[in-house]
C-alpha cells in the first residue's frame, strides 16, 4: 500500500509531499493548488478533497475560498468591459451579489458557515459592505490566505494520507510514472487570487 512523506527542502520553508507505491517508485502528489482548481489527477480531486473536508466538518473553509475566486472572476471580467464599454448593470449587480453573498455566509459574526478569522479581517471585510462600489476581490486576500494556511497545513496531509489508506492510489506503470512527471510539471500554477 502506497504511504505519503513529506521531504523538507533546505532552500525554503515549504516542504514537498510524495506517495511511494508498493514497488518502491515515488509518486509525486499534486498540490493544494492543483487539487482547489481541479487540475490534479484522480484520485485527488476537488470532489474529494470535498468529500473529505465535509468529513472533518470544516467543509466552509473551501467553499469561501472557491466563491472568493468566483467573485474575483466575476469582478475581473466587469472591470475588464469597464475598460472596453460601459457597464452591464445586471453584470455589477450579480458581482455586489456575490460580494454580499460571501459576507453573509462566511465573515458576518453567526454566519450560516462563519469561517474563524481574525475580528480585524472580519471588521475591515464587513465595513465593506455599505460600500457604494464593488470592492476588489483584494479585500478577502487576508482571510483567503489563512483558509488556504489552515487547508494546506495537516488536513492536506491527512487527505492524502486518508485517500492512501482507502488504496484510492493503484501501482502506476513506469509510463504513467512519467505522465504524472509532465502533468505536475505543467500543472504547476499557483492560485490566480493571490
Amino acid at each position: 500500500m502506497p504511504f505519503a512523506i513529506r521531504l523538507s527542502r533546505s532552500s525554503s520553508s515549504r516542504s514537498s509531499i510524495v506517495s511511494i507505491d508498493r514497488q518502491g517508485f515515488l509518486i509525486p502528489t499534486p498540490t493544494l493548488a492543483q487539487v482547489v482548481s481541479d487540475s490534479a489527477p484522480d484520485p485527488w480531486t476537488l470532489a474529494a478533497f470535498k468529500a473529505f473536508l465535509s468529513e472533518k466538518f470544516c467543509l466552509e473553509t473551501l467553499e469561501f475560498v472557491l466563491d472568493v475566486a468566483a467573485y474575483r472572476k466575476s469582478f475581473d471580467s466587469i472591470s475588464a468591459c469597464n475598460q472596453t464599454s460601459p457597464l452591464d448593470k445586471d453584470d455589477v449587480e450579480s458581482t455586489s451579489l456575490l460580494w454580499q453573498h460571501i459576507l453573509r455566509t462566511y465573515i458576518e459574526p453567526q454566519a450560516p458557515r462563519e469561517i474563524n478569522i481574525p475580528f480585524n479581517i472580519r471588521g475591515y471585510l464587513l465595513g465593506l459592505l455599505d460600500s457604494d462600489s464593488v470592492p476588489p476581490p483584494d479585500a478577502f486576500l487576508p482571510a483567503t490566505n489563512m483558509m488556504l494556511e489552515l487547508m494546506g497545513g495537516l488536513l492536506f496531509l491527512e487527505f492524502l494520507q486518508h485517500l492512501q489508506h482507502l488504496d484510492a492510489v493503484s501501482t502506476p506503470s513506469p509510463d504513467e510514472r512519467s505522465e504524472r512527471c509532465a502533468l505536475k510539471s505543467l500543472r504547476s500554477k499557483s492560485f490566480p487570487f493571490l
